[in-house]
């Protein structure tokens, strides 16, 4: 007791003298600084990932400390100078080196919280057992192999966490305890512990991650349990007495073996959630769409088939997961679950939504296990380009079918790149026309060039991509999805020094763009390398391409990893300053979640082997290229059939005929103009617009303030206008023998030399300038400052301070850098 004492009565020499004893961020003084006073208004001390390894002395004199954050240090004991703090309410020594704690916590009599998790303790101080403030107990993480004989003896005790120890049972005196919730999950429990029947107010148990097999038949004597959580066990059948627990509201089988349900869970009339993820369900069962309490269903990754048509019954229903099941389609009497908020399907086998699916009103936007989810299906209606563009973009689809009616369209494209020199140019004119005409030097393809293929009635659009590093920022303005993207690469000169060069880099450039893109892999000059060349080097490629895939998944994996680290252990404050996620915002969060499960489900398909072909007078493996091509695109589940409104379908055709017209682009009046003759409004022609520049069709960018005003449909004129700007032959270009420079740019011998030298060591370019490059293409004010807009908007171009513009430039005193 005079221990005590002397830490709680002392006069004001003794307080100024102890203040002396420590300095620094220590000291009685600099420790009140780091008071707050938390909404519930208790004064919270956090000392939390300070490095220490003991207490320092002068928190033990903070009397008016009620909450003291210890967590994430790398402390081996507290000290019995504990118990000075008389108003202490909450303890956190998370995290830390504990293997015992002092038996003086007892006599905090206000003590209601302690969170010591994650720490080495086994047992409890006797003193404990006559704890009576203590409502929350939370000990996960640590090393105890049986329950604490205190624990039961706690009379005030509501939450016990027991979560990730050694425990195998549970001691018959919890029968007498009054805990609420009391979780054990990720501990040693093969059977579950008959007393758990008896204990008089248990609400909520959590066994999740055990190696349970069988529930009881005494299940069901639970009259209070309002949560069961099994997740994570090897549970085959559940007992028909699990449908007596008439005040369950929450179970949760996750990841268990469970093939059917009881019939009786439809007396289950409070129940407002049951997840049975992961386990071997084979339909949806109809026994759950008569529990008309459900808020939350979750039957992801199961092998369900079919979705009953009294779905429409569960009318409170917020969120029903069904991902990665066999469901080829929905009833039409889902759309009638308007307060459904998330509907998760991704990884199905549909193709259609159910016409009235814009009844859903209250759907959410896709995020973290939440909102609409129609990834990686076979969507014809919706296509694709409409449903991952988010649940408005799909209802406004659906009011426009409503409107006019579906047309199927078919879409094409072969896109080929490769390093320059690599023989895409030879390779297309011998797929085209079926003969040999080697492309030569001075013939490599600058930008792009787009030809069309009609081959067995079939007819494609067949982009050559210039493989120069210069136009390396211009192709991805064209890598659309419904493409097959052609990789060609000399497999004569190939090294495994090269791969990145040739394969690796362009692999990376395409997926950024399209991640889920089909790619093949072609070799040309077959006929300057022995066979065995071509197969070592065949083998290398393939090898190292699945090496560099499977790394990037692990990568993934393991942000995901860290990601739900984070989300799990930000209930027990664990992972502050040691999660990079745990610091985000939940937008924030939510939005990296996403992006990172996008890149996981949307990996490229892969080329399983390569074709090597020649395209000299024998042609080989030409034939075998155009086959393979048209297995391809032939193919529905790679690329699926797209259905369109028909005012769609109009719009795209007057699009596509106005391209016989002189402009470069049209003004956004003007595509409203055009729509009023198909009966699309303005406002029904934004949904349109959007789609047809998703699908490269148009090019249209509403998000800049600029740019919105006008409507690219021509995308081909682009590459005319980047290959005057992005030229091969620069050096003849600038030559002041070249009279647009005088003409067009009325300079003088001496501004013409400045300007060069400025564009030749720096990439500084005046407006001036970009008006002489772009006088054959488009020269006019304002298609010149549409184009220097979308060169920023590509970030091929920057736009430098007026005050860095040499006086004397002929044309605007602007300058843009280009970076390339």
């Amino acid at each position: 007791m005079g221990v005590i004492l002397s830490y709680i009565w002392k006069t004001d020499e003794e307080e100024q003298e102890a203040e002396l004893e420590e300095d620094g961020p220590w000291s009685l003084q600099e420790l009140r600084r780091k008071f707050r006073q938390t909404p519930a208004g208790l004064i919270e001390l956090n000392l939390q990932n300070c490095g220490l390894a003991s207490l320092p002395s002068a928190v033990f004199r903070l009397q008016e400390v009620q909450i003291l954050n210890l967590s994430w240090n790398k402390l081996t004991h507290l000290g019995a100078g504990i118990c000075a703090l008389r108003q202490l309410q909450v303890l956190y020594v998370e995290h830390n080196q504990l293997s015992s704690l002092p038996a003086e916590l007892a006599d905090c009599p206000d003590l209601a919280e302690l969170h010591a998790g994650w720490n080495s303790l086994s047992c409890l101080p006797a003193k404990f057992r006559r704890t009576t403030s203590l409502k929350v107990l939370s000990l996960y993480s640590n090393d105890f192999r049986s329950l604490p004989d205190s624990v039961p003896l706690m009379t005030n005790l509501e939450y016990a966490d027991f979560e990730h120890n050694s425990l195998k049972g549970l001691p018959m005196s919890m029968s007498r305890s009054k805990v609420n919730v009391l979780k054990l999950g990720m501990n040693q429990f093969q059977h579950v512990p008959p007393v758990l029947v008896s204990m008089p107010l248990l609400e909520k148990l959590d066994m999740s991650s055990s190696q349970v097999s069988s529930l009881p038949d005494i299940i069901g004597d639970m009259p209070h349990v309002k949560s069961l959580n099994f997740a994570r066990n090897c549970i085959k059948d559940l007992p028909p007495t699990i449908c007596e627990l008439s005040s369950i509201e929450e179970l949760n089988f996750l990841q268990n073996k469970i093939a059917k349900l009881p019939p009786g869970i439809s007396h289950l009339t409070k129940l407002r959630s049951i997840n049975f993820e992961g386990n071997t369900l084979s339909t949806f069962p109809s026994e759950v769409c008569a529990i008309s309490s459900l808020e939350d269903v979750n039957f992801n990754n199961n092998h369900i088939e079919f979705l009953s048509v009294h779905i429409s019954n569960l009318k409170r229903l917020t969120a029903l997961r069904l991902s990665n099941n066999r469901i080829p389609s929905l009833p039409n009497s889902i759309c009638e679950l308007v307060e459904l908020e998330t509907l998760t399907l991704m990884g199905n086998k549909l193709t259609e939504l159910p016409l009235m699916f814009d009844s859903l009103r209250n759907l959410q936007h896709r995020s973290i296990d939440s909102g609409l989810d129609l990834f990686n299906n076979e969507m014809q209606m919706p296509p694709r380009h409409v449903c991952d563009s988010g649940v408005e973009s799909v209802f406004q689809y659906l009011r426009e079918i409503r409107r006019t009616k579906p047309v199927e369209v078919s879409r094409r494209k072969i896109l080929v790149f490769g390093e320059s020199g690599a023989g895409k140019t030879s390779m297309i004119h011998a797929m085209l026309h079926g003969k040999s005409k080697l492309a030569l030097p001075d013939e490599q393809t600058h930008v792009l060039e787009q030809h069309t293929w009609t081959v067995e009635g079939e007819r494609f659009q067949v982009n050559d991509f210039g493989g120069q590093q210069m136009y390396h920022v211009t192709n991805q303005l064209f890598f659309t999805r419904n493409a097959v993207n052609v990789l060609v690469f000399d497999i004569h000169r190939y090294s495994a020094s090269r791969y990145d060069r040739d394969v690796g880099n362009w692999v990376q450039a395409v997926t950024a763009q399209v991640p889920d893109a089909v790619l093949l892999l072609v070799g040309t000059h077959s006929d300057l390398c022995s066979a065995a060349d071509v197969q070592q080097r065949r083998a290398e490629i393939l090898a190292t391409m699945q090496q560099r895939e499977n790394a990037v998944v692990e990568d993934i994996n393991e942000e995901l990893f860290k990601m739900k680290e984070a989300l799990n252990g930000e209930r027990h404050g664990l992972f502050a300053g040691h999660n990079r996620f745990a610091g985000m915002s939940t937008e924030e969060r939510t939005e990296c979640h996403t992006l990172l499960q996008q890149r996981l489900t949307s990996r490229p398909v892969l080329p399983q082997d390569m074709i090597v072909v020649s395209s000299a007078d024998s042609l080989d493996g030409i034939p075998l290229l155009v086959h393979t091509l048209l297995q391809f695109t032939q193919n529905p589940q790679l690329f699926p059939k797209t259905v369109v409104p028909e005012s769609w379908a109009d719009l795209e055709r007057q699009l596509t005929e106005s391209r016989n017209g002189p402009e470069h682009f049209l003004t956004y009046e003007q595509v409203v103009t055009m729509a009023g003759d198909v009966g699309l409004t303005e406002e029904r022609l934004i949904p349109a617009l959007r789609y047809l520049h998703l699908i490269g069709e148009i090019l249209w960018y509403e998000d800049n303030l600029m740019l919105k005003e006008y409507v690219f449909h021509k995308p081909s004129d682009l590459i005319d206008i980047f290959k005057a700007i992005f030229r091969h032959d620069i050096e003849d270009f600038l030559t002041y023998g070249n009279d647009v420079f005088r003409r067009v740019g009325h300079m003088t011998k001496q501004q013409f030399r400045l300007v060069k030298s400025r564009f030749l060591k720096g990439g500084q370019m005046s407006v001036g300038l970009l008006r002489c490059f772009l006088s054959n293409v488009c020269a006019d004010h304002q298609s010149l400052s549409v184009v220097v807009n979308l060169l920023k908007k590509f970030e091929l171009c920057y736009q430098l301070p007026d005050s860095e513009a040499a006086p004397g430039l002929t044309g605007p005193s602007a300058l843009l850098f280009l970076p390339c």
